[in-house]
């Protein structure tokens, strides 16, 4: 089962007459005021669901919430699940019986303040509403994660090791620090389709020596001319999504029907080599920390108990690099449209002639 903790500002519920309400319209229902008198959602997958990570209508979970309106849902079915047109971001409807027998519709908008928008549509004293029907079916929300595909092979200082094969306790060779011990490895296995569709680098697109599969928010590293001039830095950290949009460097997002991806998480944010190109670790920054499920956070916390590691903490970690918002990498990234990527930094570079690349 995976458990997704949410931030108070991503969801509102409706119930009592504001269900079905078709105040905004057929098809809609209206938001319980205020907004903010709901707060800490949690929502578990059952047991045996194939891929928790997205969230397709009729998939069920159990989902709870607290404040004035608190509820339980055990068996919360989702009823809507597509990306909000006008902003970057999503909305999940679920809709189930609270512990009375009422009917309960909570909307989950991951990457979205939807208590902002609600107070920005508040007029007369009227809440607004929202659909509680897909309206872009083939849109479904799918929680990110940052990982590489399993079969990767990832620089070690005896030699290159499949992501999949690497264990907690083995050293691994970084960028900047030489040789570091992995304090947790983490591997889930989703379908391969959607925003959990991974992408592929072709070999020699960014300095990989065979074909590269990323999950679409693993950044990789960029360094050229053009960075320092945008961003005052040579070296900073794109999304593997941000050149497959793109049409950068070959890359592409190609769907398959299942994925195994793997988390490799080290004392702070590393810099690994990755079939021969510069990826990060695993960053504890707010889109991993909404990825990871209970068992991983609280496995991760014997590692790191000083650690705020909720959704509503600061980023626990220091990014090795300055990361990228999607805009600054459409603008960094759009004259190499079609274009091979950008190589590695001369430092970088001269850290990888000292791994040893050899197969096992």
């Amino acid at each position: 089962m995976v458990t997704f903790t949410t931030i108070d500002t991503e969801f509102a519920a409706a119930t009592g007459d504001n269900v079905n309400s078709n105040a905004g319209g057929a098809g809609t229902s209206t938001f319980d005021y205020p907004p903010n008198g709901t707060k800490d959602l949690v929502i578990t997958s059952k047991e045996g669901d194939p891929d928790p990570y997205t969230f397709e209508v009729g998939d069920i979970y159990e989902v709870s919430f607290g404040g004035a309106h608190s509820a339980v849902l055990t068996d919360a079915v989702v009823i809507r699940s597509d990306e909000i047109s006008f902003a970057s971001g999503h909305a999940v409807v679920f809709e189930g019986t609270d512990e009375n027998g009422d009917l309960v519709q909570v909307v989950w908008s991951p990457g979205f303040d939807l208590e902002q928008w609600y107070w920005d549509h508040f007029e007369g004293g009227v809440s607004p509403g929202f659909y509680v029907y897909d309206t872009d079916p083939n849109s479904e929300y799918s929680a990110p994660v940052i990982c590489f595909e399993a079969e990767t092979l990832i620089a070690t200082p005896r030699g290159p090791v499949r992501a999949a094969s690497l264990a907690p306790g083995m050293m691994v060779e970084t960028v900047d620090h030489g040789p570091q011990m992995l304090l947790w490895v983490g591997q889930s296995v989703t379908r391969g389709t959607g925003q959990m569709a991974p992408v592929e680098f072709p070999p020699g697109a960014i300095g990989n020596d065979r074909t590269l599969v990323l999950s679409q928010q693993h950044r990789v590293l960029h360094a050229s001319p053009m960075a320092m001039l945008m961003f005052d830095t040579s070296e900073v950290l794109v999304p593997a999504r941000s050149h497959a949009m793109l049409g950068v460097a070959g890359a592409a997002i190609v769907e398959r029907p299942v994925v195994r991806y793997v988390h490799l998480l080290f004392e702070r944010h590393e810099l690994v080599w990755a079939n021969g190109a510069i990826c990060e670790s695993l960053f504890l920054g707010d889109v991993a920390r909404r990825a990871l499920d209970s068992e991983a956070r609280d496995e991760i916390a014997t590692h790191f108990p000083e650690l705020d590691l909720s959704v509503k903490g600061d980023d626990p970690f220091e990014p090795v690099r300055p990361i990228l918002r999607s805009y600054e990498a459409r603008a960094l990234l759009g004259p190499l449209r079609g274009a091979a990527g950008a190589t590695p930094s001369g430092s970088a570079l001269a850290s990888r002639d000292m791994c040893k690349l050899a197969a096992l």
